[in-house]
């Protein structure tokens, strides 16, 4: 099995839009105000969706070409 890309890794995009989520809700009072109150709920569906993710994929990634 070949190594696909880093940028093709869903588990490492579902990051980057968490982190991206995260930067908007520093930057967007309401934005930050609903992470706030919903973190719990937030905190959880990241992590299952990264548990579904990291569970289901058989892929190695190249970060380095």
């Amino acid at each position: 099995m070949k190594p696909k890309p880093w940028f093709l890794s869903k588990t490492i995009l579902v990051q980057l839009i968490a982190a991206i989520a995260i930067a908007i809700g520093v930057f967007v009072p309401s934005a930050g105000a609903f992470l706030q109150v919903h973190f719990a709920e937030a905190g959880m569906a990241w992590a299952i969706i990264n548990g579904i993710l990291r569970f289901i994929t058989k892929d190695e990634i190249k970060i380095i070409s």
